[in-house]
């Protein structure tokens, strides 16, 4: 008995979406940027290396806010593949295979539909895994929707149990959540496109503030000079690094808009 738990927690691989662990490289990475970003904001409004040092600690901040940002994206992507590994599974169901083969059928069509091992089909993988491993199958899709933390996997999977317990009609549950998965998307992109035009004039209005400023350095140092030279400049231009991160992240909240 334990000899075959322990083939189990080997055969599954399961992954919790809302949690990211770095490489050594992808850290790297993250940490030059972080430190690059740190530099330039200590010269501009401090000129100081003492004022570097102290920024130092908020690379944690930046760590954070990137993880937040990976796995968002990964979490649409991972939608916009699930949307495709149901659609693959329901023609298999179409073709007359049973659910179980053809969440079989769907891992070989997605391993040739992407040109990479994709999130979705490592899922389907893990859900055929457990099949074999005597696991039932809507609990195996209802795990993987809890490890997701996507509200339309999650409601796939309540209504996917509920129809295997009951004997509900299979094809019809994946049409109806293709048609909310689609239609959902559908009206990301649409926003997506109005805004579009919104969030590069925010990118382009970010960056203005601070290389008008690195100009006004550059060529007349001696206007800024007093800005760096005393308390009560350098607590002017804390208050603009304040307002301006303030405005930035404001900024970034309106232009997205979660479906």
């Amino acid at each position: 008995m334990f000899e075959g738990d322990s083939m189990k927690k080997s055969a599954l691989k399961y992954v919790d979406y809302n949690h990211i662990k770095f490489t050594y490289m992808q850290l790297f990475m993250e940490c030059f940027k972080g430190i690059c970003l740190i530099a330039v904001i200590s010269y501009l409004f401090y000129r100081s290396v003492i004022a570097f040092v102290f920024c130092l600690p908020l690379l944690v901040l930046f760590l954070k806010y990137q993880k937040t940002k990976f796995i968002n994206e990964r979490k649409q992507n991972l939608q916009i593949q699930f949307k495709e590994g149901i659609t693959v599974l329901l023609s298999g169901l179409e073709a007359g295979y049973s659910i179980e083969n053809a969440f079989e059928d769907a891992c070989g069509e997605l391993r040739q539909m992407y040109e990479k091992e994709t999130d979705i089909e490592k899922e389907f993988q893990n859900i055929c895994c457990g099949v074999r491993l005597n696991e039932p199958i809507e609990e195996m899709i209802m795990n993987f929707a809890s490890r997701s933390h996507i509200d339309d996997i999650k409601s796939f999977a309540q209504v996917f149990m509920i129809a295997k317990k009951r004997g509900g009609d299979m094809p019809a549950v994946l049409k109806s959540s293709i048609g909310t998965i689609h239609e959902k998307l559908e009206v990301r992109q649409e926003i997506d496109t109005i805004l579009s035009g919104k969030k590069l004039e925010h990118s382009i209005m970010s960056v203005v503030p601070a290389a008008i400023l690195f100009y006004v350095n550059l060529t007349s140092p001696e206007f800024t000079e007093v800005l760096y030279s005393c308390i009560a400049g350098r607590i002017v231009m804390t208050i603009c690094l304040i307002v301006y991160i303030i405005s930035i992240i404001v900024g970034r909240k309106i232009v997205d808009i979660e479906i």
